[in-house]
């Protein structure tokens, strides 16, 4: 190996620690956080709808999943919105109830009425319960929604939403950019960051929105 290639290889190599431990060690990611994610909208609207998170391995709600179901029963039960709709679908090969249908019994228990909820199941990205779910309100009259996610997944589910004819508020179920302080937790949000910066530029080259 050639003297220049050491150089270039250990130049790498202090790049990404030292960008290791910015990103671990300063609230860069914080910073980032609160730019990238959308203004939240608390407004009177149609419905509400509450994005998919995945179910756990045996059926369970993870901790994401459930934040923002509760994070949509909370606006249900202010009076934004008549109709509560739970995305999610189930685990292939596992007999249990899919993630909307969780929700729903969770928003049951707590005390809100069977007939005001919608379930969307088959739906496998943000773009199809884009698609289905505005079809499924438009059916019925239904326009004007509060979109919960969190917060850094809401930017790019806004706008694929908007792309279906719906008028968006967006409501994020957590403030992930102040609440991720921890080394680790930052590492996090910096990775979930990039991941929905990709999927953003995806989206926009596909034409979603």
């Amino acid at each position: 190996m050639t003297r220049s290639w050491e150089r270039i290889i250990r130049g790498l190599g202090i790049s990404t620690v030292s960008l290791f431990l910015l990103v671990a060690l300063t609230p860069l990611s914080n910073v980032a956080g609160k730019t990238f994610a959308v203004n939240p909208q608390r407004k009177t609207a149609d419905a509400i709808v509450v994005l998919a998170a995945g179910l756990m391995t045996g059926g369970s709600l993870p901790d994401e999943s459930m934040r923002r179901a509760i994070a949509g029963i909370e606006l249900y039960n202010q009076g934004l919105a008549p109709v509560l709709v739970f995305s999610g679908r189930g685990r292939p090969n596992e007999p249990q109830h899919t993630e909307a249908e969780q929700r729903s019994l969770l928003a049951q228990a707590v005390g809100m009425p069977a007939e005001a909820i919608l379930k969307e199941e088959t739906a496998n990205t943000t773009r199809e319960e884009a698609i289905r779910i505005s079809r499924l309100l438009v059916h019925r009259s239904l326009r004007k929604i509060l979109l919960v996610s969190d917060s850094v997944h809401l930017r790019r589910a806004k706008l694929v939403f908007e792309n279906t004819g719906l008028e968006v508020f967006p409501v994020p179920s957590d403030n992930y950019p102040a609440s991720m302080v921890s080394s680790w937790d930052r590492l996090w949000l910096a990775s979930r960051i990039v991941e929905e910066s990709a999927a953003l530029t995806y989206y926009r080259l596909a034409g979603y929105f």
